[in-house]
């Protein structure tokens, strides 16, 4: 009696036919809609709210856009030198500190190399307005790529940089310049002598040829002589004609000079004060050399001899030294 049962049972466990689909779960949709909005949300946020945007003004961070405006030759011989003005629309949030030399950083875009310029006097206190002397060196590609500019081109321009603090103690500032090293000595002039009704600058010019000192640039220099009288002097010392003289260097130095500002090229500065140098990445003022270093030398031995001393290094520690 047993046997149909097993039967049917044994039917019931190996049957072939397939059950009916079960319904696919849905309770997963709603999270992952959730997740994707949410995700989206978050980049939209992210991208118009959080993420900061360029400055159009100049800025030590971002190059910004400028325009070729004019573009004055001043010489051809022996070297290629003009003044570029480059202007935006765009001025800064507050003026630029007038109480510090200032430089600003060009770029040549196609070969992402930039290099630093100091703004001549006349360039605006917003940033809207720079003018630049440039000059064009043998192999240099950087001044190259800006005396070939038209007006009317693009210029990219990141700054301001902090290259001196032009402080009120500098009531008479020495200050030698080589070629195009003339823009930062007659901006510290103006700036100098704009702050500061008593204070004097003296700047001795050296050049290759007198050209480079004629038209426009000599135009520059007449407008802080309008403008300061005998306060700023400017005189021009020509290499065939023996240049800036050691002589008249030290004797301004131990007579009449409380700061002593240096620009030009490299063999210049280390002539006279010493090479600048290289640390962790950053470029430093090095030790001081050359002829100045000789001359403050000289200028304690002669006071220890004296028994001065003392007084002579408090006299010392009035005298700075900055090579640009």
């Amino acid at each position: 009696m047993r046997a149909p049962h097993l039967r049917l049972l044994l039917r019931r466990t190996y049957t072939t036919t397939p059950p009916p689909p079960s319904p696919k779960p849905r309770r997963h949709l709603l999270p992952i809609t959730l997740t994707l909005l949410t995700a989206g949300a978050g980049t939209y946020y992210y991208t118009t709210i959080t993420t900061p945007q360029k400055p159009t003004h100049l800025n030590p961070d971002f190059f910004t856009r400028y325009t070729l405006t004019s573009h004055t030759p001043v010489s051809s011989h022996p070297a290629q030198t003009a003044i570029l003005t480059l202007t935006t629309t765009t001025p800064t949030p507050a003026p630029l500190p007038a109480d510090k030399l200032l430089s600003i950083e060009l770029k040549q875009p196609s070969l992402q190399i930039a290099r630093h310029y100091t703004p001549l006097p006349g360039s605006a206190d917003d940033a809207t307005t720079l003018r630049l002397f440039i000059k064009k060196e043998p192999g240099g590609e950087m001044s190259r790529y800006l005396l070939s500019l038209h007006e009317g081109a693009d210029v990219f321009v990141r700054g301001p940089h902090e290259e001196w603090d032009l402080e009120v103690r500098k009531k008479r500032v020495l200050f030698l310049a080589g070629g195009t090293g003339i823009a930062p000595a007659l901006q510290a002039a103006e700036k100098v002598c704009a702050r500061d009704p008593e204070a004097e600058v003296r700047v001795l010019w050296g050049v290759r040829a007198r050209p480079e000192t004629e038209g426009e640039m000599e135009g520059e220099v007449e407008r802080l002589g309008e403008r300061f009288g005998e306060r700023v002097r400017v005189e021009v010392r020509v290499d065939r004609d023996g240049g800036i003289g050691r002589g008249e260097v030290e004797a301004l130095v131990r007579a009449w000079a409380t700061a002593v500002g240096l620009s030009g090229p490299d063999g210049f500065l280390e002539f006279w004060a010493g090479r600048k140098e290289w640390a962790g990445g950053v470029e430093t003022q090095g030790k001081l050399g050359g002829v100045l270093a000789e001359v403050l030398r000289r200028r304690e031995e002669e006071a220890v001899r004296r028994q001065k001393k003392s007084k002579v290094v408090e006299e010392l520690k009035e005298i700075e030294v900055w090579k640009l």
